[in-house]
């Protein structure tokens, strides 16, 4: 059992709230003009909650990004790591610390990786995300060189 309170609704921050109901769901009114998303929320999430009693602050996406990167410097995730920016038909390459290169964002295409490396359907995926179109959906998916290697390995 998660929580011991079943069947109730409490409110988080910012039109957040949590309801249980045999599991953990986080409940997200974005706007009005869009229906409610219910996303599941993985067992460590829930231990944290519990933990917190629920009382998270409101913290910006900046700061939560700023915290991140605190964390892995700190964790020594400073190795250098290259990586490139296209604009247009210029693509530039940069180097920078791993801790720096780490953001909310990244959890997010990492999230829709493992689900669709875990053999979860798209559309499931897609309306736990919120994406709309495959096309923006599919930058989400990063194809691993070892999934690339099984990938042909079976099909020979």
């Amino acid at each position: 059992m998660l929580n011991p309170i079943h069947n109730q609704t409490l409110e988080l921050v910012n039109k957040r709230i949590i309801t249980t109901e045999g599991s953990l769901f986080l409940k997200e009114n974005k706007d009005f003009s869009k229906p409610a998303r219910e996303i599941p929320l993985y067992r460590i999430a829930a231990d944290i909650l519990n933990k917190y009693n629920y009382q998270l602050p409101l913290n910006s996406n900046q700061e939560q990004n700023r915290a991140i990167k605190s964390i892995l410097r700190k964790l020594g995730f400073v190795q250098e790591v290259e990586f490139s920016r296209t604009k247009g038909v210029d693509q530039t390459r940069f180097i920078k610390p791993f801790c720096d290169r780490v953001t909310t964002h990244t959890a997010r295409r990492t999230f829709v990786t493992i689900l669709r490396n875990a053999g979860v359907t798209d559309k499931i995926i897609m309306s736990i995300t919120d994406h709309k179109d495959i096309k923006t959906f599919n930058v989400y998916h990063q194809v691993s060189s070892s999934a690339n290697i099984n990938c042909r390995k079976q099909s020979i």
